[in-house]
This record gives C-alpha cells, sequence and structure tokens, in this order.
C-alpha cells in the first residue's frame, strides 16, 4: 500500500508564508526519483517513476535529502491499527463550539443569521491541540506529536509500518516494511515545549513498542 499524490498533497503546507512547500515536489533519494509532501513538521514520500517526478519539479523545492539520512534506518514493527489508535485517527474529540456557544449560527453586522464559520452550523468543534496531547516518548528524550504522525500517516488503513527512533534530534522515521516504497518523516518537539504540554495533559500516551 502506497499512498496517493493527492494523500502527499495532504500533507503539504497551507501557510501563504511558505509557498514551497504547497505542492508536492520531486527530489533524488539514493539516486533514485522521490514525491515529497511536507509542511515543515513532518513529510510523506513515495517512489516515483522519472516520468512522475519530472511532473512534479518545482522552483525553490527544499533540500529534502539533507533533512533524510539515506538508507533510512530500519525500526520496530508496529501494527497500522496500534498506530491509528495512537494517533487519534479513529473520531474525534470534540466540545461546544467557543464562537457560537453550540448553538450553530451567528448573526453578523448585516443582520443576517449565518451558519456558525467556527463550527460549520454543528455546534461542536475539535478540541483544541493542547486537550488532546498526545507523545511517544523513548529515551532518552524523544518527543513526538501524535496529532502531526496522524498528519503523516493517517491514510493508512491496515498492515504493518516500521518506525525508527534514532535520538532526540533525528526524524522520527514511519517506513513500509521491507522493500522502501514510502516513508514519512516527523520532526520531534523540543523538550520543554513536550513536557509543558504533558503537565497540561495529565498524560503521555507511548506508543507500544517503540521503547527505550
Amino acid at each position: 500500500m502506497k499512498p496517493t499524490i493527492d494523500q502527499i498533497r495532504e500533507v503539504c503546507s497551507d501557510d501563504v508564508d511558505r509557498p514551497n512547500l504547497a505542492a508536492p515536489f520531486a527530489c533524488r533519494l539514493g539516486g533514485e526519483p522521490w514525491i515529497v509532501g511536507t509542511d515543515g513538521r513532518c513529510a510523506l514520500a513515495v517512489r516515483a517513476t522519472e516520468e512522475e517526478a519530472a511532473a512534479h519539479v518545482i522552483g525553490g523545492a527544499p533540500d529534502f535529502a539533507a533533512v533524510v539520512r539515506w538508507p533510512l534506518p530500519s525500526g520496530v514493527v508496529v501494527g497500522v491499527e496500534a498506530l491509528r489508535a495512537w494517533a487519534v485517527v479513529r473520531g474525534e474529540e470534540r466540545r461546544e463550539c467557543e464562537l457560537c456557544e453550540g448553538a450553530g449560527t451567528h448573526e453578523c453586522d448585516c443582520g443576517d443569521v449565518h451558519a456558525c464559520s467556527v463550527c460549520e452550523g454543528c455546534g461542536t468543534e475539535i478540541a483544541p491541540f493542547r486537550d488532546r496531547c498526545a507523545v511517544i516518548r523513548r529515551a532518552p528524550s524523544v518527543y513526538v506529536d501524535a496529532l502531526v504522525v496522524r498528519r503523516a500517516v493517517g491514510w493508512l488503513i491496515e498492515g504493518d509500518v516500521e518506525v525508527a527512533v534514532e535520538g532526540p534530534v533525528a526524524p522520527v522515521v514511519f517506513r513500509s516494511v521491507g522493500t522502501v516504497d514510502w516513508f514519512a518523516v516527523v520532526m520531534p518537539m523540543r523538550d520543554s515545549v513536550a513536557e509543558e504540554w504533558l503537565e497540561t495533559a495529565g498524560l503521555a500516551a507511548l506508543l507500544p513498542a517503540v521503547r527505550g
């Protein structure tokens, strides 16, 4: 199972100040063509043909080969179902919309009543980032935001994936088992930020098999 270009596009940045990350781009790893999408916090890459790569050459694209150590490190095998459950893929935590206070509508300056722009009329919104904090922790100290992991590998629905954690500053690698047809990398959080979030959440979710 490999990600589609549309799934890679979903990982790309929507930051107007980072136009070079707004679309999938081609790069070469180990002399072979790949197509990558990234928002700066995570990236998703798939092996490509020369023709596919040629269609995604973008001026000003980042030097992705400088971010990823090639060949990729091997890791421990984790079931996709466990990974999806850990990364909060199955369902969202929601709460009453703060803007419309659960009404689903609001009155604008023109006097008309419109569907709430935040909850789109349903009256609830996804709970904020900090309310759903979960991290991977591995000795000596590596923290990764589960929601960023979800952004990178949430497209997976079955099978297994290898997870490699090399150190406190190296990207955490999620890759296909065996032949590397696709991979994702997630940048670790700074310890101080992760510890603050952990204190706020009161609990850290530990991904099974990724232990120090």
